[in-house]
């Protein structure tokens, strides 16, 4: 699974029709592209209850779900940083990107990965979904706010859950 730290090489390395910092032109559809944005609920009690390796076994574990999660050859996913993860869904309405992310969220806990500190025993993720129509002068990292904003509504709402 590649692994991006800068927002804009999430977008753009992997061949992604998106610039570094704003979109290509020819790259504005109807549905613009989707970001969706993925966290481990409670992943620090991981760490701190059974040690670091078993929180790197355990994102290995879910990199490896999002890998073999059933996509298209244009959606792109990596992880993004710490325990977060991305996806970059392009061409997606807003209605098709929560679908998407309400599977993923179901595909990671139907994983039954161990999770002591979780309510259900098993790693959950909480998910920020952001979908837009880029105009000029639009930055790629506009779209990563708002995902980050509603994953963070996701994991203040409850966790285990998807917010757009």
């Amino acid at each position: 699974m590649p692994n991006k730290k800068i927002p804009s090489r999430c977008f753009a390395d992997v061949g992604h029709p998106l610039k570094t910092s704003t979109w290509k032109l020819p790259y504005l559809h109807a549905d613009g592209p989707t970001d969706l944005r993925r966290l481990p609920d409670k992943f620090k009690a991981i760490n701190d209850s059974e040690g670091h390796l078993a929180g790197d076994a355990c994102l290995r574990k879910i990199g490896q779900l999002l890998n073999n999660f059933p996509k298209r050859t244009s959606d792109f996913i990596a992880r993004f940083g710490g325990e977060e993860f991305c996806a970059v869904l392009p061409d997606t309405p807003p209605e098709g990107a929560i679908e998407i992310a309400e599977k993923i969220r179901a595909w990671i806990l139907d994983a039954r990965i161990s999770h002591p500190s979780s309510p259900s025993g098993f790693v959950t993720v909480s998910v920020g979904v952001a979908s837009t129509i880029p105009s000029m002068g639009d930055s790629v990292n506009d779209l990563l706010t708002i995902a980050d904003k509603a994953l963070y509504e996701a994991k203040s709402n409850g966790r285990d859950r998807v917010e757009f």
